[in-house]
């Protein structure tokens, strides 16, 4: 919600910009504030499971903020089609509130795979010279030692930090200004080149216009390209977990002892953690479906 108030507020400005809009009305949209505040959210009824691509959403956004403008101390009353969905579709400012999304939380997993990446090299660089019996099939293998062990880990996560950085390059393309098919029908160019720099100004992100409109409007593959990171992510980390079950069976390594097997078995110490992992993982297989066929 955020980001889709922050392009409609972004087109305010830039409509001003262009000689649209007056100045007085303009002070009129603090109102979004308010709305990014979660101030207004029971006006927003539309569920996320939705037809339309996001017409429904945005319409209720238009009407939201006509409503809460019109209600301001101003001559001059705004329309929710004429004056607030001016020079835009849901189209552009739906794809690109994604892509905002998207982006972000990009950049915080990135955060935390690199958080986890130092952490494995940590362990893997520790000097543990402890022998232990790798596994093939479930089944004791060879000797290794506890840091080669880690270091399989290592080079999995360090290849989930790469995609992560290297995807974000796919998804940051913005579409705002490109309208309804991408041709970006009624938008004036000079809001189409102000709104580029304005939204990086105000989201601080690095949003490039995208060089095929067309293209990024009606095609989601950057999202589902950005999706599968996380596949692979979850697979590495159920594979992990995976074995780090089967290591502390037999007392190689420890988990952490966060709770007790149950009121008959009160020594018993379950992979609670491990186990969760694990589930979310298989959650993340779930959601692969939905991404695909974007």
């Amino acid at each position: 919600m955020p980001s889709f108030v922050g392009i409609e507020t972004q087109k305010a400005i830039d409509n001003w910009g262009v000689g649209q809009t007056p100045p007085e009305l303009i002070k009129a949209y603090e109102v979004l504030d308010q709305i990014i505040a979660g101030e207004h959210n029971n006006l927003f009824l539309i569920p996320l499971k939705q037809g339309g691509a996001g017409t429904s959403l945005n319409m209720n956004m238009n009407e939201v903020i006509t409503y809460l403008v019109n209600n301001q101390s101003i001559d001059e009353k705004v329309d929710y089609l004429e004056d607030i969905n001016r020079f835009q579709s849901t189209n552009d400012t739906f794809n690109t509130a994604v892509t905002i999304v998207f982006l972000r939380h990009l950049e915080q997993a990135e955060a935390l795979v690199v958080e986890l990446q130092e952490a494995l090299v940590e362990k893997e660089t520790s000097g543990s010279s402890k022998v232990i019996i790798g596994r093939t099939e479930l089944q004791s293998a060879l000797p290794m030692t506890i840091s080669q062990l880690f270091s399989s880990y290592t080079g999995a996560i360090e290849r989930d930090r790469w995609r992560f950085n290297k995807v974000k390059e796919r998804v940051r393309c913005s579409t705002l200004g490109g309208t309804a098919i991408g041709t970006c029908f009624s938008a004036p160019s000079k809001y189409i080149f102000a709104v580029e720099l304005e939204l990086r100004a105000i989201t601080g992100l690095s949003l490039p216009r995208s060089q095929n409109l067309p293209s990024d409007i009606s095609m989601c593959d950057k999202f589902a390209e950005a999706a599968s990171v996380y596949d692979v992510l979850s697979g590495n980390l159920f594979k992990i977990a995976s074995d780090f079950m089967l290591y502390t069976f037999n007392g190689e390594l420890s988990h952490p002892e966060l709770q007790c097997g149950s009121t008959i078995m009160p020594t018993k110490i379950n992979p609670v953690l491990l186990e969760y992992i694990k589930g979310l993982s298989r959650l993340r297989c779930h959601y692969k479906l939905s991404t695909t066929l974007l």
